[in-house]
């Protein structure tokens, strides 16, 4: 990525090129056996089942730094697990103005900030799906290779929705990675952060998550193949909105959008039948019409022009086998999201804790937060925030990610304010 691709993402111009890691590039049989130990001296090995960690998938990571800060290891280190369906390249958008972020607010000093590939997407589906543990046990392994080519004092370990329920094992597995390595920078694990994230609901709360992400999944590719008029218009407003921030970079990456999407509506695809694109017209002309002063008139008409659609979405993401097998994979991950990490793993954890929800988060709703997740689920956690964000959808972090950057940052700081010696301390109530 060259200086002027970099600013499409954020309005700093300095970037270094991108640091781009996989992890099956350095596995070895020595690096599988130190994990091997690593995970029996944790007490993570599943009892009974055979646990020998095979080839691993092929985790990516991005790593984002600049000119002023390239081989400085000093300053905090943000590295993100992100949810389903995240490549490393997808998410580097989000860690490149997380890092323009934290620099402009000038809170701490960032030598870097990183992205890992999702458990589930694109980047690992070269071997089977392995189990929570040994996911962990890989995307702790890649961690500590980059920590070796790019140091720090201190890092977070940030996650989004089911990046969530990896996050607490692969914390204590790089804690012991980083305190068995020979290198002579050992960072801190100065917090995590749980954006959003599954692993910490019940599973009558969000029973049917995977119908709702499907559903999401495919209103997106709807948005993106058949934008409506009030995609459009809603892109237009957040764009007036960002110009007035003076964020040159997102202003370029939101015009580009916006040209895009007034292309695709005045000439959508040509795999829509002849019928249809005639009634979606006419819903685009009566959603003109309603904007503006009748919103449950145009939610029933855009819900009218998604169900017209879907058919062809689901055929267009049946062409290939890689969305079949992401989707089986997601299926596959089901009871992990809506289950809690064990109670033992969670009570290791000794760094900061933030638990972020987000106010109209449709998978795990903001307004049961409080109700539903356990506040003592980390019980010696030196300090537990929960952090609440208005009207704050599921995918927000992609949505408006200059705002997304802002809260991680602030949590950032929280957290290394305090003292790593701190006893366990009463949560935090926090709002943005």
């Amino acid at each position: 990525m060259t200086n002027d691709e970099a600013a499409t993402y954020t309005d700093i111009s300095f970037f270094s090129q991108p640091s781009f890691h996989e992890l099956t590039d350095s596995w070895d049989e020595n690096r599988k056996q130190k994990l091997l130990q690593v995970i029996e001296k944790l007490d993570l090995k599943p009892k009974g089942k055979l646990f020998n960690l095979p080839q691993p998938p092929n985790y990516k990571a991005s790593v984002v730094s600049s000119t002023e800060t390239e081989g400085d290891s000093s300053g905090t280190a943000i590295i993100l697990l992100p949810g389903i369906w995240r490549t490393a390249k997808d998410t580097i958008q989000i860690v490149t103005n997380l890092y323009s972020t934290a620099h402009r607010l000038n809170r701490f000093t960032a030598p870097w900030t990183a992205t890992l590939s999702s458990s589930v997407g694109m980047d690992t589906l070269n071997v089977p799906l392995p189990s929570p543990v040994e996911r962990a046990a890989y995307q702790a392994e890649l961690i500590s290779q980059i920590l070796i080519k790019h140091p720090a004092e201190e890092i977070i370990l940030a996650s989004h929705s089911f990046g969530g329920t990896e996050i607490v094992y692969v914390e204590e597995i790089l804690r012991e990675l980083i305190e068995q390595s020979d290198t002579p920078s050992k960072p801190k694990i100065k917090g995590i952060i749980m954006a959003q994230a599954g692993g910490q609901y019940p599973q009558s709360m969000i029973k049917d998550f995977l119908p709702r992400a499907l559903t999401e999944k495919l209103h997106k590719e709807i948005q993106k193949k058949f934008p409506s008029l009030v995609d459009v218009y809603r892109l237009r407003e957040k764009l007036d909105r960002v110009r007035e921030s003076g964020d040159a970079g997102m202003v370029i990456r939101l015009e580009n959008q916006l040209k895009e999407a007034e292309a695709r509506f005045e000439k959508p695809e040509s795999v829509i039948y002849t019928t249809t694109l005639s009634r979606v017209k006419e819903l685009d002309k009566e959603i003109d019409r309603a904007w503006g002063s009748d919103p449950n008139k145009v939610n029933r008409l855009l819900e009218e022009r998604d169900n017209l659609l879907r058919p062809f979405i689901d055929l267009m993401m049946a062409g290939t086998s890689i969305n079949n097998e992401v989707l089986v994979r997601s299926a596959r991950v089901l009871r992990e999201i809506i289950s809690p990490a064990p109670k033992k793993v969670k009570e290791r954890v000794r760094c900061p804790v933030a638990l972020v929800s987000g106010e109209t988060d449709g998978y795990f709703p903001g307004d049961e937060f409080d109700k539903r997740v356990d506040p003592h689920a980390f019980p010696y956690s030196s300090q537990v925030f929960n952090a609440h964000i208005k009207g704050w959808p599921h995918q927000g972090m992609y949505i408006d990610t200059p705002q997304f950057s802002t809260f991680l940052v602030d949590l950032v700081e929280r957290m290394r304010a305090v003292p790593d010696n701190q006893k366990p301390s009463s949560p935090i109530q926090l709002s943005y």
